[in-house]
């Protein structure tokens, strides 16, 4: 598959694939560490955590509402 997803087909294939990377990945981070400041933050020089992230929120959100609906899993 190229880059850049040619039909819905190919863009849904390629959501459950970055989702299912993205979530192993945060599923590897032991729980006492989440709240740990050590991701860059969006103003410069300031750290966030990875609760704090929009990516961890955007996970949740996923996670919660379309799992279902395009069969992620």
């Amino acid at each position: 598959m190229s880059s850049i997803p040619k039909n819905k087909e190919e863009l849904l294939c390629a959501i459950r694939l970055a989702y299912g990377k993205l979530y192993t990945d945060y599923e590897t981070i032991p729980e006492e560490l989440t709240r740990e400041k050590g991701v860059e933050g969006n103003i410069k020089g300031t750290t966030v955590s990875v609760c704090d992230t929009s990516h961890s929120r955007l996970m949740t959100s996923f996670r919660d509402n379309l799992i279902n609906k395009i069969n992620i899993m």
